[in-house]
């Protein structure tokens, strides 16, 4: 006579709390360096889960893990540019144009803008509008004539 295989009465869904709960455990172990293996086994006896389950939560942390590494990139990113700017600004101040025009060709690459007009001797190119030009001419007349 053959037997019958007992059939398994259907798990109950998970909460969300318990989903919460799944994925932020896995995202530790995988912090702590936990293998796949070991999270899936860990899973299927703590939580009495299938393989399957166990992958779908574990996918959910890992992307969890990338959202967070993707945020930590940016704000390290974001920082970084800063401390180029305060460096920048600095070495203007200290009249070090040499120095601020290898810090500014940098913040220039790292944040993608190709091209700047500096000029080595501290003369930034920046396009002046006709009265500000009027302005610095009149100003340069000015100081030449007290020299002579």
């Amino acid at each position: 006579m053959k037997q019958r295989k007992k059939q398994k009465t259907p798990k109950p869904k998970a909460t969300k709390a318990e989903q919460i709960m799944y994925v932020e455990t896995i995202y530790a172990m995988l912090q702590k360096g936990f293998v796949t293996n070991d999270i899936l086994r860990y899973a299927a006896e703590k939580w009495d889960m299938s393989t399957r389950s166990g992958q779908e939560y574990l996918g959910r942390a890992r992307a969890k893990m990338a959202e967070i590494v993707e945020e930590d990139m940016k704000h390290e990113y974001q920082l970084a540019v800063e401390q180029m700017k305060k460096d920048y600004y600095d070495a203007k101040e200290r009249r070090d144009f040499k120095l601020a025009s290898i810090i500014r060709k940098e913040i220039n690459e790292v944040t993608g803008i190709k091209k700047f007009n500096l000029n080595i001797t501290g003369e930034i190119g920046v396009k002046l509008s006709p009265e500000e030009r009027k302005r610095k001419i009149a100003e340069y007349e000015r100081k030449r004539e007290k020299k002579v």
